[in-house]
């Protein structure tokens, strides 16, 4: 009798278990996705920059031309409009490479569809052939590409930025002064000056000592109004006999006496008038 309660025991405690190992199998499978979605990640992020380059298909090119030869179609039928001296504000300098591309193959059937810029130098099929050349270049993330295809897009961009810029000197020329006609390439063109009326307000700046020995720096933000900026310094309350000036940029090294403590003051100008005076900062000049 004392062998039965044992068997009876056993059963319930080994039997409970076996179900639930199967899960703890299946466990580690589900695991395995998270490393599959860092991996797509990094490839769609590869992807993002690797397509940067834009380029329209052909319904976009075909539509393009369209719209602008309509739009030139209706410029001829009106009168001539008066002469205006076209200027450049292109600013291709500041389009890394993959925009560039992008750029001109946005330009492109815009100026194909203008039969008064046929005659366009370089031609349209010029520098679409380069730009073709140099966009699986500039698609090549910058940490990637070696140093001979870095050297070569190097060389196209240069290629394209200055065929452009001579490009819409072209078209410029072709227009003769007509600058409705000239506005459906959609260059940019210079802006015009801005000029501020009145007196520019006071500015807020900084005054640095880690220039060098007897040398402070005065930095204020560029206003866009100001033509240029006057630093005034010297020892206690401002003294026109006492105190020093200088004209210069919105950022100016100022040098006086090692030691000597003075207050200064940076005053942005337009071209006739002197701005507000900001409050003075103190500020010693360094022994180094």
């Amino acid at each position: 009798m004392a062998t039965k309660k044992p068997n009876t025991v056993t059963p319930k405690k080994v039997t409970k278990p076996a179900p639930k190992a199967a899960p703890k199998k299946n466990a580690p499978l589900a695991k395995v996705a998270t490393p599959a979605k860092k991996v797509g990640k990094k490839e769609e992020k590869e992807m993002t920059e690797i397509e940067l380059v834009k380029i329209p298909s052909e319904q976009e090119i075909a539509r393009i031309i369209k719209e602008t030869a309509k739009q030139y179609a209706l410029l001829v039928t009106l009168p001539v409009p008066p002469f205006v001296n076209i200027q450049l504000g292109l600013k291709l300098g500041e389009l890394n490479p993959k925009e560039l591309c992008s750029y001109w193959f946005d330009k492109a059937p815009r100026i194909t569809a203008i039969p008064a810029l046929s005659a366009v130098v370089p031609t349209v099929a010029y520098l679409i052939g380069i730009a073709n050349a140099l966009t699986p270049l500039a698609n090549i993330p910058g940490v990637k590409i070696s140093a001979s295809d870095k050297a070569t897009r190097d060389t196209y961009v240069i290629q394209l930025r200055n065929g452009i810029n001579q490009n819409a000197a072209s078209c410029v020329n072709l227009v003769n002064g007509n600058l409705p006609v000239f506005n459906l390439t959609t260059y940019r063109l210079k802006s015009a000056p801005v000029y501020f009326k009145g007196q520019l307000p006071a500015q807020s700046f900084v005054v640095e000592t880690n220039v060098g020995p007897a040398k402070v720096r005065v930095k204020t933000k560029k206003n866009k109004y100001a033509k240029s900026y006057t630093i005034y310094h010297g020892v206690g309350e401002y003294n026109p006999a006492t105190w020093k000036f200088q004209v210069g940029s919105c950022d100016q090294i100022v040098k006086g006496t090692a030691g000597v403590l003075e207050n200064f003051i940076i005053v942005a100008n337009t071209d006739k008038v002197e701005g507000e005076w900001p409050d003075p900062q103190g500020k010693r000049f360094p022994y180094n």
